[in-house]
């Protein structure tokens, strides 16, 4: 019985290793897109693909990981609720509220208290496409679907799943979360980071209560769908 017991316990262990291994490939494959130091230099479409296809890995090792898969299962398993149109609406309008006035926030503070942090200059802007006849209009549709439900499966369904399992607290999965969704954006600024880190959080808090992506990976989406879509065409 003990050596049973011993075997379970070491199997247990091996596979939330191996779970936790592929969650690190997760975030870094989600961050190594922003590591091309000036892709508008070279061609810019180029580094768009390179981000279609790293969101495709992401969401493919997602679903054929039968741990991950089960925690995408339960995500998606409770259908379009009556109240989430309702929730979608207030997600996507409290984001997009805090990501026009939450910059500001942030920037104020850091000022104020003499963070040095604060103006460091972001190390990467996404490569103007504007120019470009088809490529703006895929990325805002197909890309931004990638990048919605890769990002949720990832950063809501599946690091709630790996860090209950362990016995982590609700306050230490939404902080240890919007960490993770915070640094992944990082090279886009502090104060980029701050804001999505706060974002992470709600977002976090939404998917714990609700136990359903839905209606966030709708908001993920139609918050990005805003911002790029003025980045693309204006």
């Amino acid at each position: 019985m003990y050596e049973y017991k011993s075997k379970t316990v070491t199997s247990r262990l091996l596979l939330d290793s191996v779970e936790t291994s592929l969650l690190v490939i997760f975030i870094l494959i989600e961050a190594g897109q922003f590591l091309w130091p000036n892709p508008q230099a070279s061609a810019p479409w180029i580094w768009y693909v390179i981000n279609y296809v790293e969101n495709i890995i992401v969401i493919l090792i997602v679903i054929s990981d039968d741990g991950f898969k089960r925690a995408i299962r339960n995500a998606l398993a409770k259908p379009w609720g009556r109240y989430d149109g309702w929730l979608f609406g207030l997600i996507t309008l409290f984001s997009i509220v805090w990501a026009l006035f939450g910059f500001h926030v942030v920037l104020n503070l850091g000022r104020e208290w003499m963070i040095p942090l604060i103006a460091i200059p972001p190390t990467f802007v996404y490569p103007d496409i504007s120019h470009l006849s088809v490529l703006p209009w895929f990325d805002i549709t197909v890309g931004l679907i990638l990048v919605a439900v890769s990002e949720e499966f990832v950063f809501r369904a599946v690091v709630f799943d790996s860090l209950s399992r362990r016995k982590f607290s609700t306050p230490a999965i939404v902080i240890l979360s919007s960490i993770a969704f915070g640094l992944v954006h990082i090279s886009s600024g502090i104060p980029h980071a701050l804001v999505t880190m706060i974002l992470g959080s709600v977002f976090m808090m939404v998917y714990i209560r609700k136990q359903s992506l839905w209606s966030l990976v709708l908001a993920h989406y139609v918050i990005n769908l805003w911002a790029y879509s003025d980045y693309h065409f204006n």
